[in-house]
């Protein structure tokens, strides 16, 4: 970058100007968002369980959970041009957002999981993982 003197500037690197996706599983998102606090998108892979309208005009929630642990509320609205109608109840999805409450996740893109997707699911569990661990 340059000043008007033709200067060139260093940037800063600064923390809070980065964006940070974790993947992981219902259990996983919910645990990690209790202990890294800083502002991130999460990628949730995980079945439905439930599909119910919302309180809110144009809201929709869906439950997500894996085989075992706790329920991951997923919130969108009609206008975020997400259809719910190509989803049903036991599918894997993919959703990817930010944590709005302690099990609540506002997204901003949800479509089903890709078989790749599921299969890599551990191990991008394990490197999440790793990073928020060496973050906090």
């Amino acid at each position: 970058m340059e000043n008007a003197n033709g200067n060139i500037l260093k940037q800063k690197k600064n923390d809070a100007s980065e964006h940070k996706i974790f993947t992981g599983t219902a259990e996983r998102v919910i645990k990690w968002n209790k202990v890294y606090k800083n502002f991130c998108y999460y990628e949730v892979i995980s079945s439905i369980i439930s599909i119910q309208e919302g309180s809110i005009r144009l809201q929709k929630i869906m439950l997500l959970k894996d085989r075992r642990g706790p329920i991951l509320q997923v919130v969108h609205y009609a206008s975020d041009r997400i259809n719910i109608e190509d989803f049903h109840v036991g599918q894997m999805l993919r959703c990817v957002g930010r944590m709005v409450g302690p099990n609540t996740l506002h997204a901003v893109n949800i479509r089903t999981a890709t078989l790749d997707e599921i299969a890599n699911l551990p191990r991008l569990c394990y490197i999440c993982d790793h990073a928020i661990a060496k973050s906090v």
